[in-house]
């Protein structure tokens, strides 16, 4: 199956704070990569691919009413955040052969790693309010998404029931037993 990108780096400059003249290419490349890891982990390979199928076979034109609204109020909104992610560290370093460099220009100067890293959690925490109404819609909607719900035993991924991800560990302790009670040091 030919990949599609469900936004491309012109929609993202146009819906976001990325400035018009960065290089599609690199855009193109944290669009893919957001989209491969964000959006497939939250609503699961099936309907992935099942999105992506229908939209390169029969272009927007296809998609349910339930799946464009799924699309566009919520995915794509994700998709835009989480790119804006991927793009920070991608246009911040570059990899050449002496090694890994920071950015300069003369007309710019370059942020700190924690103002940085700052901008790059309120982006995230974003992305993932919009992948968290869109693994909500996807529930409220059951009859209209089986194949979050029907994966096969080829998927790679099923659907997430939360999108959200904490960064707190409490007590040092996880649950990793077959028992409720049954834990152990992380």
């Amino acid at each position: 199956m030919s990949k599609l990108l469900f936004i491309s780096a012109d929609y993202l400059k146009e819906n976001s704070v990325i400035n018009l003249n960065v290089d599609d290419k690199i855009l193109a490349m944290c669009i893919e990569r957001s989209q491969d890891t964000m959006v497939q982990e939250n609503i699961g390979t099936t309907l992935y691919n099942h999105l992506q199928t229908v939209i390169i076979d029969s272009g927007s034109t296809g998609l349910t009413s339930y799946e464009a609204t799924l699309l566009d109020d919520y995915i794509i909104p994700g998709l835009i955040n989480q790119s804006i992610v991927a793009a920070s560290m991608a246009l911040s370093f570059k990899i050449q052969t002496k090694g890994v460099v920071q950015q300069n220009s003369e007309n710019s100067s370059a942020v700190d790693e924690i103002r940085l890293e700052y901008m790059r959690s309120e982006y995230r925490k974003d992305a993932e309010f919009y992948f968290q109404r869109a693994i909500d819609y996807i529930k409220s909607n059951y009859n209209e998404f089986r194949d979050y719900y029907n994966v096969g035993s080829d998927v790679d991924l099923k659907g997430l029931d939360t999108s959200y991800k904490c960064p707190i560990v409490l007590g040092g302790k996880c649950c990793g037993g077959s028992k409720e009670n049954d834990y152990h040091d992380c």
